[in-house]
């Protein structure tokens, strides 16, 4: 092997060793990129929850219904998750029902200290219980002005849910 094909070998070995490492940092940068939320494709099967809360399955026509349904995010891969989804807002709006009849004028304030109250679903204990938060809103949960009306309000859904279970 002459000096030019030892040179043109070691030019090739260098070429790709730095392809290589090249290639690892693409992948790396791949692996630390935003993850996008999944949208169905043109004439894929999407769910969706309905008016009715239910789950709904469409099929993406890429009309105005998919659009609306897109841009505020009512889109989910399964029937099952979309009926998650269909119960978490079944129970939001019976929590705001019980915020309207308990406390209809209560708006908490999170620039004064003080206790805001909510009630939320203890797995451990298998019902409704309350907690209160000073500085930290959990942005999807209902808040009531005072420790008393969110025991109410946890009182009849432990009420409700009894009931459910003897059905």
């Amino acid at each position: 092997m002459n000096d030019i094909e030892k040179k043109l070998e070691a030019l090739k070995a260098e070429f790709l060793g730095k392809l290589e490492e090249m290639q690892k940092e693409a992948e790396e940068q791949k692996k630390q990129e935003e993850p996008k939320p999944w949208n169905p494709q043109a004439r894929e099967k999407y769910f969706c929850v309905d008016n009715y809360f239910l789950s709904n399955s469409f099929y993406n026509m890429n009309d105005d219904v998919d659009s609306y349904n897109f841009e505020i995010g009512n889109y989910f891969r399964t029937r099952e998750r979309a009926e998650q989804v269909a119960e978490k807002m079944r129970l939001l709006l019976r929590l705001e029902q019980l915020h309207d009849m308990l406390c209809p004028d209560y708006v908490p304030d999170w620039g004064k200290c003080g206790q805001k109250f909510l009630v939320y679903f203890n797995h451990a204990e298998n019902q409704w219980t309350i907690g209160a938060y000073n500085a930290f809103e959990m942005r999807c949960e209902t808040y009531f002005d005072t420790n008393e009306n969110a025991k109410k309000a946890a009182e009849i859904l432990n009420k409700e849910k009894e009931m459910d279970e003897t059905k």
